[in-house]
C-alpha cells in the first residue's frame, strides 16, 4: 500500500500495479466497494495530482508550523492498523491480518483455491492451502445441516 501511486488505481478494476516479493508486479481486481472508496478518495484527497504522485501520504506540520506531506510507510500502516485493532476490541490487528482475513473470506465465498492464489499473489499453491483450515463458524455451520435433516 505505502507503494502506491495515484496512477496505479484503475477505477473500473482495482489497482494496475502491486509490487510484491522479489519485485514481481501484478494487476490486483477489487470489488466494487472498495474500487468505490478509491474512487471517492481520490476525488477528494488526491485530484490533480499527477500519476506519479503517492496514492497514501501522512501531513503533520513542522516546528515552523508549516504544512508537510509525504508519502505513508509500511510502519505508519502498521501502526493504524494496530490502533484501529485496539479500538475495535482486537489488539492482535495487524496489516497482514487482514490480507489472511480477506483470503479466508474469499475461500469462503468462492470455493475455489485458485481464485484466492491469484488473488493474493502466491507462487505455490500450498502456500495458499493454508486458508483452507476450517472455522468453528464453519464446523457449526455443517453440523446445523445435520439438525435441518431431521425435519
Amino acid at each position: 500500500m505505502a507503494a502506491l501511486d495515484v496512477g496505479d488505481v484503475a477505477p473500473d478494476f482495482g489497482l494496475r500495479r502491486v509490487m510484491g516479493k522479489g519485485g514481481h508486479e501484478a494487476p490486483v481486481a477489487l470489488p466494487q466497494s472498495p474500487r468505490a472508496i478509491l474512487r471517492d478518495y481520490l476525488v477528494t484527497e488526491r485530484a490533480g495530482l499527477p500519476a506519479t504522485a503517492p496514492l497514501f501520504v501522512i501531513t503533520y506540520k513542522n516546528r515552523v508550523g508549516q504544512r508537510i506531506e509525504r508519502r505513508i510507510t509500511g510502519q505508519r500502516i502498521w501502526k493504524v492498523a494496530k490502533a484501529v485493532g485496539t479500538r475495535a476490541g482486537i489488539p492482535e490487528l495487524h496489516p497482514h491480518a487482514l490480507r489472511h482475513a480477506c483470503g479466508a473470506e474469499l475461500l469462503r465465498r468462492t470455493k475455489n483455491l485458485r481464485v484466492v492464489q491469484e488473488q493474493l499473489r502466491h507462487v505455490d499453491i500450498q502456500t495458499t492451502t493454508g486458508y483452507t483450515r476450517l472455522t468453528q463458524q464453519d464446523v457449526r455451520r455443517a453440523l446445523e445441516t445435520l439438525d435441518d435433516e431431521g425435519e
